[in-house]
């Protein structure tokens, strides 16, 4: 940590740089009771739970509308426990409760899922957080210092409602999402403004088998409504875990060292948003491997695709059992500011995810695999086409969602807002 001259009308009172968090493997998190203590497996169990129940609540946010949507739970969840260190009383017990938080120890929770979701040889992941104060306010800053120490976040101060505020504040989210959002960052501060707080993750990922390019080649994809649109298809046969739950089929393909993709895609007749609230996708998305999940030989049709959503949060949060923090006759900021009439004035997350051939290549190719076991069994052979409306969930360690999200038309010019029918 350390001090930082003013540049322009905006400076840092501290700044903690982003340094690469330790991976740890699986093995390690689920035998530190043997070489660390019995404490920190209880939390990494705990936090293994609390996701998963989180997650249910969470999935609303992918109901909202008949369209492409895509966020990340982990950034979510991660702001959250910000916000409620940053509230007493009532209003940090609503946001504990809604995450599933309570008696859990948050440090130590945060902390161990930035372990989790951390960057390996294969895989960057980089988990950011910042906060930003008004210059002419008072604050808690002893507390909040000491909270930047724990949660390892940077602090700025400024004119809010200024040019040179909304500017530093998107420069931060930019360098913090490694440009991947510049042209939908739009930062606008105001003068009522006290405090701006943002988590931020960037995270880009290799196949563990890559899609051979030239196999890629257009085909259709249904829309809900019965749209056809053309697009690129990329094809791959590999050998993988395959659910055939009770409404829909699924597949986890491997991406670099400990993460996964996990594709669901709805039986004919059964909509995303059905499956969005069925339990069992609930188990899916938080371990892409279930007892019932068998390996085959999976065909696999997939199309490359770019989506982004801009999320408002207020009512997601508000179903979720968080209303007093944004109410000013009822939040309580008073560990960080003796103001009475503040409020929770904007809650919003901007995600964006794409899906190419890149780190993945698929051919025909002889493996020589020497093993214990002997002769490995022949293994049953399926087709896996997402052609029509699916889910996907990218998990870390096959436990911790780190982004979800739906795909009603995977084409740029859905995206853009157009629609093209094809056929009948």
């Amino acid at each position: 940590m350390k001090e930082q001259n003013s540049m322009s009308e905006v400076k840092a009172i501290w700044e903690y740089s982003v340094e690469p968090v330790p991976a740890i493997d699986e093995k390690k998190i689920w035998d530190l009771a043997w070489k660390e203590s019995q404490r920190r497996v209880k939390a990494s169990n705990k936090l293994r739970k609390t996701v998963s129940n989180s997650l249910g609540e969470l999935t609303s946010i992918l109901l909202r509308k008949d369209e492409n949507m895509v966020f990340s739970p982990v950034a979510l969840y991660l702001a959250l426990i910000l916000l409620a260190q940053m509230t007493g009383n009532d209003s940090r017990k609503q946001i504990l409760k809604a995450i599933r938080a309570e008696g859990i120890n948050a440090e130590e929770i945060y902390n161990l899922t930035k372990q989790i979701v951390a960057s390996t040889v294969q895989t960057k992941c980089e988990l950011s957080a910042s906060v930003w104060l008004s210059d002419d306010k008072q604050y808690n800053t002893d507390y909040l210092q000491v909270l930047g120490k724990k949660y390892g976040f940077s602090a700025y101060s400024g004119a809010m409602g200024t040019d040179e505020m909304n500017h530093a504040i998107g420069e931060w989210v930019n360098k913090a999402t490694g440009g991947l959002l510049e042209d939908q960052i739009d930062i606008h501060t105001t003068e009522s403004t006290l405090i701006e707080m943002l988590t931020a993750i960037y995270y880009s990922s290799r196949w563990d088998f890559e899609f051979e390019s030239r196999r890629t080649r257009p085909g259709t994809f249904v829309t809900a409504d019965g749209t056809k649109v053309r697009c690129d298809f990329m094809h791959q046969t590999l050998r993988t875990d395959y659910h055939a739950g009770a409404k829909f089929k699924a597949i986890t393909k491997t991406l670099g060292q400990g993460y996964g993709a996990t594709f669901i895609l709805p039986d004919k007749g059964v909509t995303v948003n059905e499956i969005l609230m069925e339990p069992e996708f609930r188990e899916l998305a938080v371990a892409d491997v279930l007892p019932t999940s068998r390996e085959y030989e999976v065909k696999l049709s997939l199309p490359k695709f770019d989506i982004s959503s801009k999320i408002r949060l207020n009512e997601i949060m508000q179903e979720m059992g968080i209303t007093d923090v944004f109410g000013p006759d009822r939040a309580d900021f008073t560990p960080i500011s003796n103001q009475n009439d503040i409020c929770l004035s904007k809650a919003e997350q901007t995600t964006r995810f794409k899906v190419n051939e890149e780190g993945v290549e698929a051919a025909s190719f002889v493996e020589f695999g020497i093993a214990e076991g002997g002769v490995p069994l022949e293994v049953e052979k399926v087709a896996f086409k997402l052609d029509r409306p699916f889910i996907f969930v990218v998990n870390a360690m096959g436990k911790v969602p780190v982004f979800a999200g739906k795909v009603m038309a995977p084409c740029w010019f859905i995206r853009a807002g157009l629609t093209i029918k094809t056929g009948n």
